[in-house]
Order: C-alpha cells, then sequence, then structure tokens
C-alpha cells in the first residue's frame, strides 16, 4: 500500500501540507510573469534535453491560472490530473476539524480503492513519459513551446559564462 491511514490523515489535516498544494500554482504564476515561460526549469530537459512526464507542468501551472486550459494541454496533459487533485486536498485541507473527520472516516473505508487509483495515475505517468520521449525521439512531438528556447543551462551559459568571453 502506497497511502496507509496516517498518510491520509496527514494529507488532509496538517496545515504545512497546504503550501505544498498551491506551490505548483505560485510557481506557475511566477514563471508566467518573470521568466515569460520561456526558461525550462525540468532537470532532465536541461541536461539531456529529453522531456519528462513533468515537463512543461510549471508552464501549464501558469496558464491554468489564467484559465487557458488549451495551453495547459499542450504543455502537458497530465495538468488536469494533478490540478484537480492538489485543489482537492487543499479544500479538504482548510475544512473544519468535524467535516475533515467525517471525510477521514469515509476515505479510511475506501483505502484499497485509492491505492488503486493512485498505482493507475502511477502508470498514466509512466506511460505517458514513455510515449513523449518516443515521439520526441522519433521527431513526430509537436507540441507548442514544449522545449523552449532557452533552457536553464543555455541562459546560464549565455549570460554569466559566455560574456566574460
Amino acid at each position: 500500500m502506497i497511502i496507509r491511514k496516517r498518510n491520509l490523515q496527514n494529507l488532509i489535516t496538517k496545515k504545512p501540507y497546504r503550501f505544498l498544494y498551491i506551490l505548483p500554482f505560485a510557481i506557475g504564476f511566477v514563471n508566467f510573469y518573470t521568466l515569460s515561460n520561456r526558461i525550462s526549469l525540468c532537470y532532465l530537459i536541461n541536461l539531456i534535453h529529453i522531456p519528462c512526464p513533468f515537463c512543461g507542468l510549471t508552464r501549464a501551472f501558469g496558464e491554468g491560472i489564467h484559465l487557458h486550459f488549451a495551453m495547459c494541454w499542450q504543455y502537458n496533459p497530465l495538468f488536469f490530473l494533478i490540478a484537480p487533485l492538489l485543489l482537492t486536498l487543499f479544500f479538504l485541507n482548510m475544512l473544519p476539524g468535524k467535516q475533515k473527520q467525517s471525510i477521514l472516516i469515509i476515505l479510511n473505508r475506501h483505502l484499497r480503492l485509492i491505492n488503486s487509483i493512485v498505482w493507475i495515475v502511477i502508470g498514466i505517468f509512466l506511460l505517458f513519459g514513455i510515449i513523449r520521449v518516443i515521439a520526441h525521439l522519433s521527431g513526430d512531438y509537436h507540441s507548442t513551446g514544449l522545449i523552449p528556447r532557452y533552457t536553464l543551462l543555455k541562459w546560464i551559459n549565455s549570460h554569466f559564462i559566455n560574456f566574460h568571453q
């Protein structure tokens, strides 16, 4: 089991988790306005120039905040799986104590189903990642702006390393 009763209780009742649920939206918002979606923050794409299953999520969250859902889909379709989950967890965490406890009781009854769903989501991420890499390597992947003009390493190189030469 990936999620146990204790994990589920922590996800819904611990206040520090609220920050984690909103963090992708905040980073996407900052990226949207400061970096103009031009610089990739993805470690894999910076090193080997191949998109991972998470590539484009930061930009998708930035577009999602502005309700540009077509762009969200183009950057990363998994946004539509992750964003509702994070928002649901955030709002569950904001509920008063009695309501949280009653929801926890219901969720604990269905823990096996929740774990099955988690495994399915992991499978979707892995499958999406494999498909994305194969499509990228074959040249068939036509996603607008998936790989931005600059990766973080190119940006550092152009602004700091080549500047002194």
